[in-house]
């Protein structure tokens, strides 16, 4: 208690003295603020008191490939599964690999290696394999299977796999290979090549409906939105189709079992609820900004980390990187969060902040720094864009 006494004292001192206009003292009080707020925690019960009305849990982090980020995914998952009947575990990932984890999860057909072996790289790691054995133990315990979903549709080609291994016609055969030849096309770069990437490939779909019929619905829905992304002419519209079709996923979801309850696991940009890139172009309007416009019930919690290293994608790995990588410690909302004496923590942000609250934290609160916590650009109001953050002061690469 005299520690905490001592604390708040400082705290106090620290956001009065504070002059906005002054550099290091608004950086002063920020840290000053954050550390006052946070709750120091060890294991999920504290998300019980945010999710009674809640339908979708959105759990995100600011970069892939850290374990601890995994980690408390996992830990979320679990408890919303086993103390508030969650039905279903929505991975940023392509719907037709993610099938292998459902698979594994109801009947245990294969090893969770073999099951998670086609993944996302940032998914395929040992710890969430333990994610995926936990809920497989639920089965075999003899309760109910909880649904695991892809809702990521960047590329048709699992889709149109799964089409390949149920033809059975020529008709069936010169379709898939149709779709495939109208995705082989150089990507679009101009208003005019996407045109053409898209008649070809409007004409491969409707050639895919012929074909298939009903049979072949969800693959050729997966298609579509993968063609949208296909023949977008710049990097933001790419992003907005891409998150465009997973909203349609998860309110698939929701729509078809009123019952239905979905914890999201994806990185933080996807997950808030205000547009990224706003300052260019208006920016792309993410999964979270789209479920809020839908007036869809959710929680919003983004993950950060002051310190410590992550598991690089194998993309950017060469002969001298190896497999693991520092964040960068330049990262300029990592100072806030090293001023925080807690291993873990959790922040509420859809509390609305104090009037007495220094001008500097109000600001920082409305507009961060850009870090990793947003890695897309400019980072989002964190009051706007998400309810809690979740943060670890280190954390270490996840394992292949």
């Amino acid at each position: 208690m005299k520690f905490i006494a001592i604390l708040m004292t400082w705290v106090a001192a620290v956001s009065q003295s504070a002059d906005p206009g002054d550099a290091a003292g608004a950086k002063q009080a920020v840290a000053a603020w954050a550390v006052s707020q946070v709750r120091p925690i060890d294991d999920a019960s504290w998300i019980d008191e945010h999710v009674n009305d809640v339908r979708v849990v959105m759990v995100g982090e600011e970069v892939h490939g850290i374990a601890e980020h995994i980690e408390l995914k996992s830990e979320i998952v679990l408890r919303l599964v086993e103390r508030h009947g969650f039905t279903h575990v929505a991975l940023e990932d392509d719907p037709f690999k993610v099938r292998a984890i459902e698979s594994f999860v109801r009947s245990g057909d294969r090893s969770v290696e073999e099951a998670c072996q086609s993944l996302y790289w940032c998914w395929n790691v040992s710890e969430f394999r333990d994610l995926i054995s936990h809920l497989r133990q639920r089965v075999r315990e003899g309760l109910d299977p909880v649904r695991v979903i892809g809702f990521d549709c960047q590329s048709p080609t699992h889709a149109l796999r799964s089409l390949a291994a149920r033809a059975e016609t020529d008709e069936q055969r010169l379709a898939i290979e149709a779709t495939r030849s109208a995705f082989d096309r150089e990507s679009a770069s101009s208003r005019e090549a996407a045109d053409v990437i898209d008649e070809a490939g409007q004409d491969a779909l409707a050639g895919l409906r012929m074909a298939f019929g009903k049979a072949g619905s969800d693959e050729i829905a997966h298609v579509d939105r993968a063609l949208a992304r296909k023949t977008a002419t710049n990097s933001i519209a790419r992003m907005d189709a891409r998150d465009l079709g997973m909203f349609e996923i998860i309110t698939d979801v929701l729509d078809d079992d009123p019952e239905a309850r979905v914890v999201v696991l994806a990185h933080n940009a996807h997950i808030g609820r205000t547009p990224v890139y706003e300052k260019f172009g208006g920016g792309f309007r993410p999964l979270g900004q789209r479920l809020a416009e839908a007036g869809t019930p959710s929680l919003v919690i983004g993950a950060v980390a002051a310190e410590g290293a992550m598991l690089l994608d194998p993309r950017q790995r060469d002969a001298d990187s190896g497999l693991h990588a520092d964040l960068d410690p330049r990262d300029r909302q990592a100072e806030t969060w090293l001023a925080i004496p807690h291993e873990r923590w959790v922040l509420a942000l859809s509390t609305p902040v104090a009037a007495d609250t220094p001008r500097a934290v109000k600001e920082w609160l409305d507009a961060p720094p850009a870090g990793y916590f947003d890695n897309y650009g400019p980072a989002r109001s964190l009051t706007r864009s998400y309810d809690l953050l979740v943060g670890y002061r280190r954390v270490s690469p996840a394992t292949p």
